[in-house]
C-alpha cells in the first residue's frame, strides 16, 4: 500500500514538471517582414515584472527560442535593441510560436570630444604631443621644442633636456644628422611632426646596454604617417631694391622613412643674418668631429653682428 502511494507521488511530480515546463518560440521583424538580430528577449511572469525567468538572442534570421519552467497563466515578453524600439507583449504560458513586429529607430549618441594628453610617459621615454604645443607662428621643429616643459633650445638649435644637452637627435629613430641637428630642428616644418619622445636612459652603444647608465637623454622625432615616404620641398624668397638692394633665399628638401632619409637645405642673404649656426656640431664625441685644419679668427667687434655681417657672393 505504502509503495503505491510513493509511486502515485512520484508520477504526480513529474507530471506537473512537465506541464510547467513552456516552450516560446518566434520571429522578430519590422513592418515590411524584415528580420531584425541581436535582439534581447526577456520572459517575466505577467504578474511579477520584475523576476526575470529566462532571456534570449534572436538569430541572423531574427528567430528566437526561450524555455520557461514556472506555473503562472501568463508570460510577459520584452524586446528591446540598438536598432529597434522597446515593446512588450503578454502571451499564454504554454508552448507556441509568436512573432514580434517592431519598429526601427535610429539612435542618436551624444558628441564625445577625446583629447589626447599634452605630455605622457611609458617606461624611461617621455612623449609629447606636439599638437598640443603647436601655434600658427612657429615656423621651425626648435619653435615648438621651446614650448615643451624641461627642454630649451639654443639660438644656434641646440637642444638641452633638464638643463643637460642631448646627446643623440633621431628622426624615426634614425640619427640622420649626427651631431649637426642644428639644420634639422631650424628648418622641419613642425606640421609633420606628430610626437617629440625623450630617451631619457638610452644606450646607443649597444655592447653597454644595461651596463653602464646614460646621463644625458636622446630626443627622437616622430612623424605623422601621410608624411612618411613623402617628397617635401618648401622655398621661400624675399628681396628689395634700389642702390643696395636686399635679399633673403632659402629651400629644404626633406623625405623621410624607417631606414632612408634625406635632407638638404639651401639658405643665403646678404641681410647680416648667421647662417653659420645651423652648421655647429653638438656631438660632444670630438674624435668624430675634429677638423683636419683650422683657421684662427680676429675677435669680434663689440656691435651686433647684423651691422657688419654680410653674405655676398661675388662673381
Amino acid at each position: 500500500m505504502n509503495h503505491r502511494i510513493i509511486i502515485s507521488y512520484l508520477s504526480g511530480i513529474i507530471a506537473l514538471s512537465a506541464i510547467a515546463e513552456t516552450v516560446i518560440s518566434g520571429k522578430i521583424k519590422t513592418a515590411d517582414g524584415s528580420p531584425v538580430d541581436l535582439v534581447t528577449i526577456v520572459a517575466y511572469p505577467s504578474n511579477s515584472p520584475k523576476n526575470i525567468l529566462t532571456s534570449a538572442f534572436t538569430d541572423e534570421n531574427g528567430c528566437f527560442e526561450i524555455t520557461v519552467n514556472h506555473g503562472c497563466d501568463s508570460l510577459l515578453l520584452k524586446a528591446s535593441g540598438i536598432e529597434i524600439a522597446p515593446i512588450q507583449i503578454t502571451v499564454p504560458n504554454r508552448s507556441g510560436s509568436h512573432d514580434i513586429k517592431v519598429e526601427k529607430r535610429t539612435v542618436e549618441l551624444k558628441e564625445v570630444v577625446v583629447k589626447s594628453k599634452k605630455v605622457y610617459s611609458q617606461g624611461d621615454t617621455i612623449n609629447y604631443n606636439v599638437a598640443s604645443f603647436l601655434s600658427q607662428t612657429d615656423q621651425s621643429v626648435a619653435d615648438v621644442l621651446r614650448k615643451m616643459p624641461g627642454i630649451t633650445v639654443s639660438d644656434a638649435g641646440q637642444v638641452s633636456y633638464q638643463g643637460k644637452p642631448i646627446k643623440n637627435f633621431y628622426i624615426e629613430g634614425l640619427d640622420l644628422m649626427k651631431g649637426h641637428y642644428g639644420i634639422a630642428t631650424n628648418n622641419i616644418d613642425p606640421n609633420n611632426i606628430a610626437t617629440v619622445q625623450v630617451l631619457e636612459n638610452h644606450q646607443d652603444i649597444k655592447a653597454l646596454k644595461g651596463l653602464r647608465p646614460e646621463e644625458q637623454a636622446s630626443i627622437n622625432l616622430r612623424l605623422k604617417e601621410g608624411v612618411k615616404g613623402v617628397f617635401n620641398l618648401i622655398a621661400t624668397a624675399g628681396g628689395g631694391y634700389g642702390d643696395k638692394g636686399l635679399w633673403n633665399n632659402s629651400a629644404i628638401a626633406t623625405y623621410f622613412r624607417r631606414n632612408s632619409q634625406f635632407l638638404a637645405t639651401y639658405k643665403g642673404n646678404n641681410t647680416g643674418e648667421d647662417l653659420s649656426q645651423e652648421l655647429y656640431s653638438f656631438d660632444n664625441d670630438y674624435s668624430r668631429t675634429n677638423n683636419i685644419s683650422s683657421i684662427s679668427m680676429p675677435s669680434a667687434p663689440g656691435i651686433d653682428k647684423r651691422f657688419y655681417y654680410f653674405n655676398r657672393s661675388h662673381n
